[in-house]
C-alpha cells in the first residue's frame, strides 16, 4: 500500500514540472515580443523563446496579422507617413506588439490622358484631346496640378468649310487648346457621405485649334471653375455621387457668362477591375451677365463603363448627350424633340457623342 500511494505522489509531481509552451505570434516587420506571468521554474521555455524571436529578420514587404489590417508597400505609397500600432493576446498570458512605418507619398508625378470624341451630329468629326500634367502634392490633402491639352482633328465630310480650310489644320495637326492650373483638395465627410473632393481651376484658352477659333470656346479667354463632389458608397458594390461645378467664362466681347451644373451619377462594381456607371444631371448657362432673358437651360446624360485592367492605366468607353431642354426667347437657341442618344438634325443645341478616355500616371 506504502508503494502504490508513493508511485502516485512521483506521477502528480512530474506532471506538476511539465512546461506549457506558449508562442507569441511574430511578425516579419519589426517586432518585439515578450511573455510575461510565465511561472518562474520553465527557465529552459523562456530562453528558447527568446533565440527564435532574436532570429526573426524585419521585412517591409509583409506584415501578416490574422484578424488585422494590413498596409502593403502598394497602399503605403499612396498614404501619408503614420504608424501602425496592433497589440494582439497571444495564447495564455503572451502579449504582441506590432509596429510598422508606412512610407512617405511621393511629392511629384505626373499623368498623360489621351481623349478621342466622335461626333454623332452632322459635322461627323473625331476630335481627340491629349493632355499632358504633371503635380505637387502639398500637403496630405492638397495638390497643384497643371495641364496642357493639344488638339488633334480628323475632319468628317460635313465639316464646316472654313475648318476644312484653315492653314493651322493643313500645317499642324497637333494644336494647342487650352492649359488648366488647378488646386485640389477634400472636405471632411459629411451627413453619411465619404471625404469630399473640392477643386478651384482657371482654364486659359490658346493656340490655334478648332476649339479656340470656331469652336466652343471662340469667344472666350478662357473660364474659373470651382467644383465640389459629394460621395456616399452604399455598400461595397454599389456608390452615387453628386458632382457639382459652377464656371464663369471671361468672354472677349460683352459681359461675362456663368454655366452651372450639378449632376448626380450611379456606380456598380462588377469587380476591381470594371465598374459601370449612369449619370442624368442638369445644367443652366446664364448669359448676358446672368440677366434671365437669353438663359438655356440643359440636360446631360452619361452611360458608360471604365476599366483599370493594370496599375496606374485607367480606360472609360461613353456615350454622352448634352440638350437644350428649354431656351429664352432671346437666346437664339432651338429646343428639339428628345431622342435619347440620338440627335436631331440641325438642332442648334443637341450633340451626341462616343468617346474614350484613356489614362496612364506615372
Amino acid at each position: 500500500m506504502l508503494t502504490l500511494v508513493t508511485i502516485i505522489a512521483m506521477s502528480m509531481a512530474a506532471n506538476a514540472e511539465t512546461p506549457v509552451t506558449t508562442t507569441a505570434p511574430v511578425s516579419n516587420s519589426a517586432t518585439t515580443a515578450t511573455s510575461t506571468e510565465v511561472k518562474t521554474e520553465v527557465k529552459k521555455v523562456e530562453k528558447k523563446t527568446k533565440k527564435v524571436i532574436k532570429k526573426v529578420k524585419p521585412s517591409a514587404k509583409n506584415i501578416e496579422l490574422k484578424g488585422s489590417a494590413v498596409i502593403t508597400s502598394n497602399e503605403s505609397a499612396m498614404m501619408p507617413t503614420m504608424a501602425v500600432t496592433d497589440t494582439m493576446p497571444a495564447a495564455g498570458t503572451s502579449t504582441a506588439t506590432v509596429i510598422a512605418t508606412a512610407t512617405p507619398a511621393k511629392k511629384w508625378s505626373a499623368g498623360i490622358t489621351v481623349n478621342p470624341q466622335f461626333d454623332s451630329t452632322s459635322i461627323g468629326d473625331v476630335q481627340t484631346l491629349t493632355n499632358i500634367n504633371g503635380a505637387y502634392q502639398v500637403t496630405d490633402k492638397m495638390k497643384m496640378k497643371l495641364a496642357q491639352t493639344f488638339e488633334t482633328l480628323a475632319a468628317g465630310n460635313n465639316l464646316q468649310a472654313d475648318a476644312k480650310n484653315l492653314k493651322s489644320t493643313q500645317d499642324n495637326n497637333f494644336r494647342p487648346a487650352f492649359t488648366d492650373l488647378s488646386v485640389s483638395s477634400a472636405l471632411p465627410a459629411m451627413i453619411g457621405s465619404d471625404a469630399m473632393p473640392v477643386s478651384l481651376m482657371y482654364r486659359n484658352v490658346n493656340g490655334d485649334s478648332l476649339l479656340t477659333t470656331i469652336g466652343a470656346y471662340k469667344n472666350s479667354h478662357g473660364f474659373f471653375q470651382g467644383s465640389l463632389s459629394i460621395p456616399f458608397t452604399i455598400s461595397p458594390k454599389w456608390s452615387v455621387s453628386l458632382d457639382n461645378s459652377l464656371r464663369n467664362f471671361l468672354n472677349k466681347v460683352g459681359p461675362n457668362s456663368n454655366r452651372l451644373a450639378s449632376i448626380p451619377t450611379v456606380s456598380y462594381n462588377i469587380n476591381d477591375m470594371v465598374s459601370v456607371y449612369q449619370s442624368a444631371g442638369y445644367m443652366l448657362s446664364l448669359r448676358d451677365n446672368n440677366e434671365l432673358r437669353r438663359n438655356v437651360e440643359r440636360m446631360y446624360l452619361e452611360t458608360g463603363i471604365s476599366m483599370t485592367p493594370v496599375k496606374n492605366l485607367s480606360i472609360s468607353l461613353d456615350v454622352n448627350q448634352d440638350k437644350a431642354i428649354y431656351a429664352a426667347p432671346a437666346s437664339g437657341v432651338t429646343v428639339s424633340d428628345f431622342n435619347l442618344y440620338k440627335p436631331v438634325a440641325n438642332a442648334s443645341f443637341d450633340s451626341v457623342s462616343y468617346e474614350a478616355i484613356v489614362s496612364y500616371n506615372f
